[in-house]
């Protein structure tokens, strides 16, 4: 299975040191393509869960190749 997208909800704001509003963003899943077709596995959902999740490429680790469904989101980091 290929993992194409990190399945990603928006759980809020904050402010960086600059003064700047930020999103804050939870992996709630990932979506993935085997042989033509595509799959979605949810891991999670957040609370104040609005039905919207966002599909973000997954950023690849320095060591090793990507894999998303160990990685733990940064909230001090946005995936784009």
């Amino acid at each position: 299975m290929a993992i194409k997208y990190e399945l990603m909800a928006k759980a809020g704001t904050y402010t960086d040191r600059d003064g700047n509003e930020k999103a804050r963003w939870t992996k709630c899943g990932i979506l993935m393509e085997r042989d033509g077709r595509t799959s979605i596995k949810l891991e999670a959902l957040p609370v104040n869960f609005d039905g919207w999740l966002s599909c973000f490429e997954p950023k690849p680790r320095d060591d090793k190749p990507a894999k998303p469904q160990s990685r733990k989101p940064d909230f001090d980091d946005p995936p784009f």
